[in-house]
């Protein structure tokens, strides 16, 4: 879906409180949905208010407050009201997104973790289907790769969340636990060879090895876990391939070019 983002801050740009920031957000939300549907009526039009708070002691845009969790809530349920998707920031092959921003830790730390974690995991209970914002910390919107790393196993973590589990009989297993009976190991069932891929979420870098292993190998902590799987994966897919052949490199080139000298007026 094509969308706009306002980003109204509340106390800066927009009235203090809340309810007042995300009246004004939703204003200009409807005014670009109105002016995209006069264009085109067969474009699709997501829901991307973006309102933050601006902190009054450093006057930086906040991105990890709890206020963002309400504005976040809100929106999805004004997309809702009004029948669109909710989109923030980032795209992704779901009809209803949110963004999980990066935070306003410096560094992939425990308040990091916790800022992207409560707000995405609020925002997928409260009814968006999807995340973006990876890569980012900081309060100016600092990128790091091992942040995305980070992020990247944080949102296969909620993708198992959002995906949850089904109920019927084989699932249910009644039978099993009939056979099996009270105190016994379901371990050497085949019923386990059956569903536990489908069922379990398997880490990559978070760690679920008791405390002797986990200093067995080397007592590395996420970060550190994390920067190992980058230098892999940079080893192994850096440079990456190109998306385009020349020739459309030369043509995107040529388009540009040709807007800059059409809507860029001479000095």
């Amino acid at each position: 879906p094509l969308s706009n983002s306002p980003m109204v801050m509340a106390g800066a740009s927009g009235p203090v409180t809340l309810a007042g920031s995300l009246a004004l957000c939703n204003a200009e939300v409807l005014m670009a949905a109105a002016l995209i549907y006069l264009m085109n009526p067969n474009i699709p039009y997501g829901y991307a208010g973006i309102p933050y708070i601006m902190d009054m002691r450093t006057t930086l845009c906040s991105f990890g407050a709890p206020e963002q969790v309400l504005f976040s809530l809100a929106r999805i349920q004004l997309a809702r009201y009004y029948g669109f998707a909710a989109k923030a920031e980032v795209g992704a092959n779901d009809p209803v997104l949110e963004d999980i921003d990066p935070g306003d830790s410096s560094l992939p730390d425990f308040q990091g973790g916790f800022e992207k974690g409560v707000r995405s995991a609020m925002a997928l209970a409260a009814g968006a289907e999807s995340v973006g914002g990876f890569g980012m910390v900081g309060a100016d919107q600092g990128v790091s790769l091992d942040q995305l790393v980070i992020d990247n196993e944080m949102m296969s973590y909620m993708t198992r969340v959002r995906k949850g589990f089904e109920i019927n009989e084989e699932t249910l297993a009644l039978d099993l636990i009939k056979e099996i009976g009270i105190g016994g190991s379901f371990l050497g069932s085949r019923h386990i060879l059956r569903h536990l891929r489908q069922e379990h979420w398997f880490p990559k870098i978070f760690n679920r090895d008791r405390w002797e292993t986990w200093r067995m190998k080397g007592g590395k902590d996420t970060l550190d876990r994390a920067h190992v799987q980058l230098e892999k994966i940079l080893k192994d897919h850096y440079p990456p391939e190109p998306m385009l052949d020349k020739d459309q490199i030369e043509r995107l080139d040529c388009i540009y070019r040709e807007a800059k000298r059409a809507l860029i007026p001479k000095k």
